[in-house]
């Protein structure tokens, strides 16, 4: 029943997706559309889209009304994988268990196409009026998502990351990276799939805390599985051993559960939370 539940939603985003790649092309790029389809279509797990399809269906709404807004987030988290690999920034060379896009292309080819998914996302949410939608939710998820992804964000959490190398690596320093890099995109996934399904405010908000704690759980997850493999950088694994990052990381996942447990017809997102905190990658 889970598995071809998320069969089902990673189907429906990845045929939307390649709708939308083909209407994103132009036969006088020499790069950038193929450097977008490279980085999106391939390998990815889908967790956000998932999230916000989940999501949505959960508070009653059509997966279908959801699905521009799924295919936004997945933008700009592949646009900010991208980026993070280029040299100035994570200086990364494996992607997905292949050649990062700025190695596969180039760098500069790899900048412009995290930039069009950027400016992709904001031009996919507004294609959710065919869905039915109305402008005023659609508004809504503008807001979120570029509230989410900024400096109030994902690229906060970057500078942090980035810029915080020499400081003493703390709890709350590595919490509040994880907080702004890896829980804001999370976090606008199960918004969105929430204002596509008109959820009240009161459950917007419990659906927000199940995200944040959801995100935290998971960077300690990925922490643990870098560190088994021998890489660098900031890490859950610089504050706490793995006995005690593995049990933070039960912690969260019980605060998620907690959350989800004010909320109806959450079969799904429970078994989704709990295989998050043992998956292998």
């Amino acid at each position: 029943m889970f598995e071809d539940r998320i069969k089902r939603y990673k189907s429906i985003v990845n045929t939307k997706l390649e709708a939308i790649l083909s209407q994103f092309s132009n036969k006088n790029c020499r790069f950038v559309p193929s450097a977008m389809r490279y980085s999106l279509l391939e390998g990815g797990k889908l967790l956000r889209p998932v999230l916000t399809l989940a999501v949505c269906e959960m508070f009653g709404g059509e997966v279908q009304k959801a699905v521009f807004f799924a295919c936004a987030v997945e933008f700009m988290h592949v646009g900010s994988l991208v980026h993070d690999d280029l040299p100035c920034m994570d200086n990364d060379f494996i992607r997905r268990g292949r050649p990062c896009c700025h190695i596969k292309f180039n760098e500069a080819a790899a900048v412009l196409a995290g930039d069009a998914l950027f400016c992709g996302a904001f031009e996919i949410l507004t294609y959710s009026y065919r869905q039915g939608l109305s402008y005023k939710e659609i508004v809504k998820a503008v807001s979120v998502l570029s509230k989410m992804f900024g400096v109030g964000g994902v690229i906060g959490g970057q500078d942090m990351d980035m810029f915080s190398e020499n400081a003493t690596q703390n709890e709350y320093l590595v919490r509040n990276v994880a907080t702004y890099k890896t829980c804001s995109l999370i976090r606008a996934a199960c918004i969105l799939g929430a204002i596509a399904a008109k959820a009240e405010k009161s459950d917007i908000k419990i659906i927000d805390e199940y995200a944040n704690f959801l995100g935290l759980a998971f960077q300690i997850c990925d922490d643990i599985l870098d560190y088994e493999k021998e890489k660098d950088g900031m890490s859950f694994l610089s504050v706490y051993n793995v006995n005690e990052a593995k049990e933070k990381a039960r912690e969260y996942t019980n605060l998620a559960m907690d959350r989800l447990k004010l909320l109806g017809d959450n079969e799904f997102l429970i078994e989704l939370t709990n295989k998050l905190l043992v998956r292998e990658r």
